[in-house]
């Protein structure tokens, strides 16, 4: 049955993590928020504290303490983040008053009730989704579920800057015939690579932000009742203790048959 039919007495809401080495945990869960709606993103400061957007509920502490509303101006909430130790998420239509989408911030990881300023309005012919920032915080990528089309010049992924105090909409950049939902961006090159999963589920994307001009490429397509979702980048497990003691035996034993032979 769908989740958005259901109670969250009867079906708890959760954030879950995924370690390094592909262990999955059911961290938290709420039986009384995103009740009769969905529950859509996770955020973790990494000390046992979580933060949930979704439909009707805002933005939601999980965690050590008492689950609590954090913020409910904007009660239709997609994306969350923890970045630089501040919360950032992203605003749907019927956001709730004001009805300004984009990416809103919350000054620090608050635990209780709190307030968001927006941070980049997207306008209302948007539909924003996920987002990542440069380590600089002066470049913002935001995925619009509504596709690219010339004639408006938006949807896809947008592209957005800060120049001076005000953030500032550049350009928009293709993923094909649909929007796109969740995103990654690698920031070390000279241009930026973006990854992308469409609106449909169906597509993983890449494109490098050469200027308006760039499309994406199409790397992926879901499998059968399977859909690409959110998307990050993930750690790479480093050598575990056993692996760099079983390397140094080796090199022992190796040394110790050189030392016989000669």
């Amino acid at each position: 049955a769908s989740i958005a039919s259901s109670t969250s007495a009867a079906v708890p809401r959760g954030v879950a993590t995924v370690d390094a080495s592909g262990n999955y945990n059911l961290a938290v869960t709420t039986s009384s928020f995103y009740s009769g709606n969905n529950i859509r993103s996770g955020a973790s400061d990494g000390g046992g504290n979580y933060w949930g957007a979704g439909a009707a509920s805002g933005t939601v502490y999980l965690g050590t303490g008492t689950p609590a509303t954090v913020q409910s101006t904007k009660v239709n909430t997609r994306v969350i983040q923890d970045i630089s130790g501040n919360l950032y998420f992203s605003t749907s239509s019927g956001a709730g008053t004001p009805a300004s989408l984009g990416i809103d911030m919350i000054n620090g990881t608050p635990t209780s009730s709190s307030s968001a300023v927006n941070l980049i309005n997207t306008g209302s012919s948007s539909s924003p989704y996920d987002f990542a920032f440069n380590s600089s915080l002066t470049t913002a990528y935001i995925a619009d579920s509504d596709a690219y089309t010339t004639s408006s010049g938006i949807g896809g992924v947008e592209k957005w800057s800060l120049v001076g105090s005000s953030w500032t909409f550049q350009y928009s950049l293709s993923m094909g015939t649909n929007g796109a939902v969740g995103l990654a961006v690698d920031f070390s090159g000279a241009n930026p690579t973006i990854y992308a999963t469409s609106a449909n589920g169906a597509s993983l994307f890449a494109v490098t932000d050469t200027g308006s001009s760039a499309t994406g490429t199409l790397l992926d397509t879901a499998g059968a009742n399977e859909a690409f979702r959110g998307l990050d980048f993930a750690p790479t497990p480093e050598p575990s203790a056993c692996a760099l003691m079983g390397m140094g035996l080796v090199g022992l034993w190796s040394f110790h048959r050189r030392k016989r032979k000669s």
